[in-house]
């Protein structure tokens, strides 16, 4: 039996059915233009896969997260070398990493000797930095701008925290709620 609604239905379908045709149909045409664009723009998914596989750079089904050629290193020619360092070079880098201090200390620290003891190594330069002057400018200036973060967990600046206090200072005009809450001694929300 057919309600009002199964006959809407059966009425869209039949009118909507010719114009999805014709939408398929333009799609179909257009993708000749699809694949041209794609040529040029590099090669396919077709085309780098078995070059890939090739190589051994797929990854190997399963949780390990390796490609082919870690996993199976044996099946795939070997990689050319790049030139490294001579054995000479390397132990004249290490034996100037010790006279400096460089190294690491062993353990979960994560310090070099020179952190640990520095009275036990040369010197290093020292870069001129700061002028106590400059750092409390510095300081005073964004104060005044608002880019000192306020207390509490957000860590936001304080002009994103209190935007009314830094509008006049921006040239902006407090709006008249801002200004009769600023003469009472409130906060806006």
């Amino acid at each position: 039996m057919l309600t009002r609604k199964n006959t809407i239905a059966l009425l869209l379908a039949v009118v909507a059915a010719p114009a999805a045709l014709a939408q398929a149909d333009a799609i179909r045409t257009d993708g000749d233009f699809d694949r041209t664009t794609q040529a040029q723009s590099g090669p396919t998914r077709a085309q780098s896969i078995p070059e890939a596989r090739r190589n051994g750079e797929l990854l190997v089904p399963g949780e390990l997260g390796l490609t082919e050629r870690q996993l199976y290193p044996q099946r795939y020619p070997a990689r050319s070398q790049v030139a490294g360092k001579a054995r000479a070079e390397v132990l004249a880098e290490l034996d100037e990493a010790r006279r400096n201090g460089d190294l690491l200390l062993p353990g979960d620290l994560g310090i070099t000797e020179y952190q640990a003891n520095p009275s036990a190594y040369p010197a290093r330069p020292v870069f001129a930095g700061k002028t106590r002057e400059q750092v409390r400018a510095e300081t005073l200036q964004a104060i005044r701008d608002g880019d000192i973060l306020g207390a509490g967990e957000a860590s936001l600046p304080l002009r994103q925290l209190y935007p009314q206090s830094y509008l006049a200072r921006d040239g902006v005009a407090p709006s008249p709620r801002m200004a009769r809450e600023r003469a009472s001694g409130k906060q806006a929300n």
